[in-house]
């Protein structure tokens, strides 16, 4: 017969330590896994105008490329305003992960924003985001903001995702549009995905 001598550590072993051992080595795994630091192309194939004072922006969501919608959106921008340098922005590979697509985004838009600032006519920039996209918008807007505030930027998200990195179920709602000029949003209430509806 088995004989139990310490009643409070027995009990903190099975109530406590047994079953939340898998959970914090597997939350631990996840989060390392979601941001962990990954190399990010810059998109120096991207031929910028230097003498460009309106950019625009489009970016695609998760799963999607340019042309399956970006580019034809791109040239009714282009049609009606040949002022502006247009570029509908192929960030895949790195939507295609729903986990990471958010981490990825932001990272990417960062790093395309420090390229952008360097254009010394720019003035004004207007960024277009579909889902996962939109966190490519909000880094490229935090990048701006940061090195060049005098550049008024303008956001458009279209049914944005709002889940950062799995867990941060609120960071769109509580982010998106608050570092740019001007802010608007498009939300399809009947869309089923989650963090999106």
């Amino acid at each position: 017969m088995l004989r139990i001598t310490n009643w409070k550590r027995f009990l903190l072993w099975l109530l406590v330590i047994i079953p939340g051992a898998p959970f914090v080595v597997g939350i631990s795994g996840y989060l390392g896994y979601v941001f962990w630091p990954q190399v990010y192309p810059r998109f120096e194939s991207i031929e910028l105008n230097p003498d460009a004072e309106s950019l625009v922006i489009i970016s695609h969501g998760l799963g999607d490329t340019s042309e399956s919608w970006g580019s034809k959106l791109k040239s009714l921008m282009e049609a009606q305003n040949e002022q502006a340098q247009v570029i509908a922005l192929d960030w895949n590979p790195w939507s295609q992960n729903a986990l990471r697509c958010a981490i990825d985004g932001r990272r990417i838009g960062n790093a395309l924003g420090e390229r952008i600032s360097t254009l010394g006519k720019l003035n004004f920039v207007h960024l277009i985001a579909h889902s996962c996209g939109s966190f490519i918008s909000f880094g490229l807007c935090e990048s701006l903001k940061q090195t060049r505030p005098s550049i008024r930027i303008h956001t458009t998200y279209l049914d944005p995702v709002a889940v950062y990195g799995g867990i941060f179920w609120d960071f769109g709602l509580d982010n998106f549009g608050s570092c740019a000029d001007f802010s608007e949003a498009y939300i399809d209430t009947e869309d089923g995905v989650p963090g999106s509806n």
